[in-house]
């Protein structure tokens, strides 16, 4: 659109204007769901060491045992695989 010659200089900077809008609010939404998936497990985990359900390192020797990282993995593997058939 911005190389079209039978635009005028004003419409060619309005739609580049309206499309980096577009960008930044997208860039936004991107940040803000970010943000919430990786707030909400880590206020679960707080919850749980504040109430002594579970402690912080506990927590974390857990989700850095290598069985749970290739369990978890294989099956979102195989759910993916699943889906696309």
């Amino acid at each position: 659109m911005l190389r079209d010659p039978a635009l005028d200089d004003d419409t060619k900077e309005r739609t580049a204007r309206r499309s980096a809008l577009i960008l930044l609010a997208q860039f936004g939404i991107i940040t803000a769901v970010s943000v919430a998936v990786f707030a909400i497990p880590a206020a679960a985990v707080w919850l749980a060491d504040l109430v002594g359900f579970a402690t912080m390192g506990a927590v974390w020797k857990t989700l850095f045992e290598p069985r749970l990282i290739t369990g978890a993995a294989l099956f979102f593997f195989v759910l993916v695989w699943i889906q696309r058939r």
